[in-house]
């Protein structure tokens, strides 16, 4: 069984690459700097071209589509509508009419669909509220890939936590978490991180090689239904006060920030993920200060501060 990943130098991507041992295919906007695994061909473009993805979905049983434009704070864009949206959606579709038994993967979200102004624990079926472009991108992609595979093969989204967990860019924070460390580890830490929230708002946040686990093991999930939507995080909420002080414990050099205003009230996001414990049997296994730890000591090793 081949499998396909877009944005396989990415975040997700790179973490999954690392959990696979079969062959892979990998569409890539850049030519990568590092050496490809052993069983990894890599094509370079872009997923909305048409061409390109002709050659790429060859002889793939399993598409991970991990590859988007737009974050959580991207503001409105023609080129996010081409790529992200009518992109994926032709993406799946081609990707239906070389392989009608395939299985196609999405990496959605949970922070930009569900009311982060509700504290409950969100399941499934919790309500679905979208505030940015993203979120909406999201949601229209989630709804019409289920009307793409009523007829052919299997669709499963994928609605992960807050992740975390790598820092492979010099001049580009990968989250919160990412910012932080990175802000510890400079040659001035006399500067201030400037953070747009509250210190009590909170997020479950999700170690990527644990998000890289659950995809591994949706890749081969039952296909009696051709399309289940999944939560993947740790059912943890954790403040950014509590992050904070989780990262000031590990060293010397010390967090400071700045909180600046916001006419937005407390925040929260904590996923129930008893439906993919249920149908696969994944659950998180890294915890937040390990994960931490280990991105500090990554940080470190890496340089890229």
């Amino acid at each position: 069984m081949k499998i396909g990943i877009t944005g396989g130098l990415g975040l997700v991507g790179k973490a999954l690459r690392g959990s696979l041992s079969g062959p892979v295919s990998l569409l890539v906007r850049r030519v990568p700097e590092e050496q490809l695994n052993s069983n990894e061909e890599c094509i370079v473009g872009n997923f909305s071209d048409p061409v390109i993805t002709d050659i790429f979905l060859s002889n793939i049983s399993v598409l991970v589509h991990a590859a988007t434009g737009v974050g959580p704070r991207s503001e409105f864009n023609d080129q996010f509508i081409r790529d992200d949206l009518v992109g994926t959606l032709n993406l799946a579709k081609a990707f239906f009419r070389k392989n009608p038994d395939g299985h196609f993967i999405y990496l959605s979200t949970s922070g930009g669909l569900y009311n982060l102004e509700d504290p409950s624990v969100k399941t499934e079926d919790s309500e679905i509220v979208p505030k940015s472009l993203y979120g909406a991108i999201k949601l229209i992609i989630e709804d019409s890939l289920e009307q793409i595979c009523s007829n052919n093969g299997m669709v499963t989204i994928v609605r992960a936590a807050a992740i975390y967990g790598d820092s492979f860019k010099k001049n580009q924070d990968v989250g919160l978490i990412d910012k932080l460390l990175k802000s510890t580890l400079k040659e001035s830490t006399n500067s201030l991180v400037p953070i747009f929230d509250k210190l009590e708002s909170a997020r479950d946040y999700l170690h990527v090689d644990d998000l890289a686990k659950a995809i591994k093991v949706l890749i081969n999930r039952n296909s009696e239904s051709r399309f289940e939507i999944y939560n993947v995080g740790t059912g943890k909420e954790t403040s950014i006060d509590e992050v904070i002080k989780t990262i000031n414990s590990l060293g010397e050099e010390k967090v400071r920030v700045e909180i600046l205003p916001t006419p937005n009230n407390r925040t929260s996001l904590i996923v129930n993920s008893n439906k993919i414990f249920n149908d696969v049997g994944w659950k998180s296994e890294i915890s937040l200060r390990d994960g931490i730890l280990k991105m500090y000591q990554d940080l470190k090793n890496k340089d890229l501060v």
